[in-house]
């Protein structure tokens, strides 16, 4: 419970703050338009790749900003520091003439890193991070992800189901990681002061991207000729019937 209270209290002090001075990003791609809103503000988007049928987009301030730092429990007087990280994101999407967005992908590399001090009063490290999505449309979807105490590298990552959006939409992207490092105690064996032992807790997140799958919606005149086809082998199915 006290990762997701702090992770509210968080979000909302971002939201209190209003638009920080960074860039509202703007990219084209084949299928639609991106568009930041001021108060979701994220300085870089980056085109990574766009086939005309996947479109793959960076997102090098959201990871930054997740991964901003390490909790070190001699940087703590009292042996238990807590280091929480946050990121968010709001764009619009505007989709081109004759496309439609048929699924959605968000994630990324997560690095952790946990080292528990040692003394006859052992300290403990933790780490956590979590990444969700969701997206504003009447055929939309959302999920969430999170991982816990991670030692390593793994990737992380979410999908929506099957999508048929072909009119504009809002994608809300948040990521949130928790570090805590308690400290442990070696007892003086003559009665002085303990001596304290590191605990070290991290969390990272790098290579973060959104992919879009788009699809062609066929045009008006493309119906009518398909259409026009199936009649065609409906009439040919029917009259080989009769000459049989």
């Amino acid at each position: 419970m006290q990762f997701f209270f702090i992770r509210s209290l968080a979000l909302a002090a971002l939201l209190g703050a209003g638009a920080a001075q960074a860039a509202v990003p703007y990219v084209e791609t084949s299928a639609f338009t991106l568009q930041g809103y001021d108060n979701y503000p994220d300085s870089v988007v980056d085109v990574l790749a766009d086939t005309g049928r996947s479109i793959t987009l960076g997102l090098p301030t959201f990871a930054a900003e997740i991964s901003a730092g390490r909790a070190d429990s001699l940087q703590d007087p009292d042996s238990a520091a807590v280091l929480t990280s946050f990121s968010q994101a709001l764009y619009e999407i505007r989709l081109n003439e004759g496309y439609r967005i048929t699924g959605v992908k968000f994630g990324g590399t997560a690095q952790g890193m946990r080292l528990d001090g040692i003394g006859d009063v052992p300290g403990s490290a933790h780490n956590s991070l979590w990444l969700d999505y969701d997206i504003w449309h009447w055929d939309g979807d959302k999920g969430n992800v999170q991982v816990v105490n991670l030692e390593g590298q793994q990737q992380v990552g979410l999908a929506s189901r099957p999508l048929a959006i072909d009119t504009q939409f809002s994608i809300y992207l948040s990521g949130f990681a928790n570090m805590l490092a308690y400290g442990g105690y070696v007892y003086d064996p003559l009665g002085g002061e303990p001596t304290r032992s590191q605990s070290l807790a991290d969390m990272n997140l790098r290579d973060v991207t959104l992919t879009f799958t788009v699809a062609a919606v066929p045009e008006p005149q493309t119906w009518t000729l398909m259409l026009a086809g199936l009649a065609a082998l409906g009439a040919a199915a029917a009259g080989a019937r009769k000459r049989a």
